[in-house]
């Protein structure tokens, strides 16, 4: 132990030139020894704990959210508490990490620990209790804390009726969409005029002759509306198979479908008779 005089300090404050630093009296005091007992243990975390888990409700409709708390509160080493990990079969788990809030006291460190999940699923799912185990100082011995499982009925999906917006799924086959209508309205138009002109059809047209305006066109939309506006229930095959391929139509491969049935068969359009 180490003593000085208010003299040596006055001295040494004032800056007296004989001084140089503080005069001490040094003396050697022995101090009562400490024991420290440390006891061996497998847990990672020391202390007095209380667990309380909860669950917001038990019965949902699928694919509606259950929340799950973790709440942890005592005295002990929080920083070696570490997040949990969720694994249930056929339910999506969303979570956020574990949240400390502690403040040290003569007793150690006291506080609280909490980790929130979210739990989505379309058919019924138990939680299975969820545990901590840790050395308990007081009790001297290792102690288990268990919370109860939870059995959750998930109910139908919501009907359609039952939705407030129907909203339609872009699954982008609009181009498509607009392509067959402008198809469809080609084809009732190609019937319409094909009706009405036909008392005004006076030429009869040979193989020959369709066979060359089929290699003239120069589109399988131009050439399938040759083929609606000549009225021949043989060509609605055709017609119906490359309205449904869309831009994927090839035009060589309709051209030869044709000129293929046209030799296999003779087409005449026949003199319209007047009603």
């Amino acid at each position: 132990m180490r003593q000085t005089t208010k003299a040596s300090i006055e001295n040494s404050v004032i800056g007296r030139d004989n001084v140089e630093d503080y005069s001490f009296d040094d003396t050697k005091v022995m101090l009562p020894s400490v024991h420290l007992y440390v006891k061996d243990h497998q847990e990672k975390m020391t202390g007095s704990f209380t667990l309380n888990v909860t669950l917001d409700k038990e019965r949902v409709k699928a694919y509606e959210p259950v929340h799950l708390d973790i709440h942890l509160r005592g005295e002990g080493d929080f920083d070696q508490m570490q997040d949990y990990n969720l694994s249930i079969d056929g339910v999506k788990i969303f979570s956020e990490p574990g949240e400390k809030r502690y403040r040290l006291t003569k007793n150690g460190f006291a506080g609280e620990w909490e980790q929130k999940f979210s739990l989505v699923g379309s058919k019924d799912f138990t939680i299975a209790p969820i545990t901590l185990s840790y050395f308990d100082v007081a009790k001297q011995k290792r102690v288990v804390l268990r919370s109860n499982s939870f059995n959750v009925t998930v109910e139908e999906a919501y009907a359609r009726e039952e939705l407030l917006d129907d909203i339609a799924e872009d699954n982008g086959d609009s181009w498509w969409s607009w392509w067959y209508l402008n198809y469809l309205f080609t084809f009732a138009t190609g019937i319409y005029l094909g009706r009405y002109l036909k008392d005004y059809r006076f030429t009869v047209k040979s193989v020959e002759g369709f066979s060359a305006e089929v290699n003239a066109c120069t589109s399988v939309s131009a050439l399938l509306t040759k083929l609606v506006l000549q009225d021949d229930a043989r060509y609605n095959i055709l017609i119906d198979k490359y309205e449904k391929q869309g831009k994927k139509a090839s035009l060589k491969s309709l051209k030869n479908e044709i000129n293929a049935l046209l030799k296999s068969d003779t087409i005449t359009e026949q003199k319209g008779q007047n009603a």
